[in-house]
């Protein structure tokens, strides 16, 4: 029966070589949290089968012409704006191209050991490192699985709060979770958002930037860094990363509105209208963006339009963290429509 099955793996194995391939690409691409959730049993799931392949002597070109092949989907990837899962690949074309090191230089060592009559000593190696890989990677998975829940429920605490509005304490648990997740991008994204609340705008950058880098097609920690940039007076950065965020999701209210107000804070009256025109179809309902709105047409001397925007906010009250200074004349020119 054993002979059967070696001779049946041997006569097959590039198939099922590249069928453990395929399956390892589809959780490469399947989600960021699939992957690093259980990127420990991936990789070592992975070695055991390199190493495998190394024992029943798979060509070392089989090795690098996948790597290759790999690397190349990598960049396609980076170049279609889809870097989370380009770095994945590239990742996993590394590992290919040590393993098909690993196997160049095994051969020789097997070839050796054969010739001496060791043959038998070089199979119970292969026993024991599986063993030992095997053992490693469930001690690992349940410790990371342990960390991983434990990440989790100081999440939903931080989220908790957040809503809440108790940033201090979100801040607090935030913490908490990525120190047993460090790829809790989600995590991140919050503790950007949290330290933005309380305009801790360095704080609040270097979180952002982290939940972006972990998920490149993060819309949500585009927006929240945008404004950061913006509240900090970093205007050039926050319309670069405004513009990124409306190339990823162009018919979004954040973005367009963002843009607007960086515009309008730096006397760009026509790009800030055109940006907050189209922000208004989306939501009318936001009392900054009808303030700007009436400022800009104010400012360009159309009066009933002015008027038509104020009137909408004139009987509301002046929401909590609206930032923007109410111009003299501007106050006024509400004053008087007030009456």
């Amino acid at each position: 029966m054993k002979e059967i099955i070696y001779r049946y793996i041997k006569k097959n194995r590039y198939f099922i070589y590249s069928a453990f391939l395929a399956i390892t690409f589809l959780c490469l691409t399947i989600s960021e949290k699939f992957f690093y959730n259980y990127l420990i049993p991936i990789v070592s799931l992975l070695g055991i089968f390199l190493i495998f392949s190394a024992y029943i002597k798979i060509k070392i070109e089989y090795f690098f012409i996948i790597s290759f092949l790999v690397f190349i989907g990598s960049l396609s990837f980076f170049l279609f704006g889809k870097q989370s899962i380009g770095i994945r690949f590239l990742f996993f074309s590394i590992l290919l191209i040590t393993f098909g090191f690993f196997t160049k230089y095994f051969y020789k060592f097997y070839e050796r050991m054969e010739k001496n009559g060791r043959k038998k000593f070089i199979n119970l190696g292969f026993l024991i490192l599986s063993i030992i890989i095997i053992f490693s990677a469930v001690l690992s998975f349940s410790n990371y699985k342990k960390n991983i829940n434990l990440s989790e429920k100081y999440y939903k605490e931080a989220v908790h709060f957040y809503r809440e509005r108790d940033y201090y304490k979100a801040i607090d648990f935030l913490h908490k979770s990525i120190n047993f997740n460090k790829f809790n991008y989600e995590a991140y994204n919050l503790l950007g958002r949290s330290y933005l609340k309380i305009e801790n705008f360095e704080e609040s950058k270097k979180y952002l930037i982290c939940a972006i880098r972990l998920k490149s097609d993060y819309y949500n920690p585009l927006i929240a860094l945008g404004t950061a940039y913006d509240k900090d007076n970093e205007f050039e950065k926050a319309i670069n990363i405004y513009k990124k965020a409306k190339k990823m999701k162009s018919g979004d209210f954040g973005a367009h509105f963002g843009l607007g107000r960086v515009y309008y804070k730096i006397g760009d009256l026509e790009k800030s209208l055109d940006e907050l025109l189209i922000a208004e179809e989306i939501n009318s309902n936001n009392y900054e963006l009808q303030y700007l709105l009436g400022s800009i047409y104010y400012k360009k001397n159309l009066l009933e339009e002015a008027l038509k925007h104020f009137n909408l906010i004139k009987d509301k009250e002046v929401p909590k963290g609206f930032e923007l200074e109410y111009e003299k004349s501007v106050k006024n020119f509400i004053k008087e429509i007030s009456k």
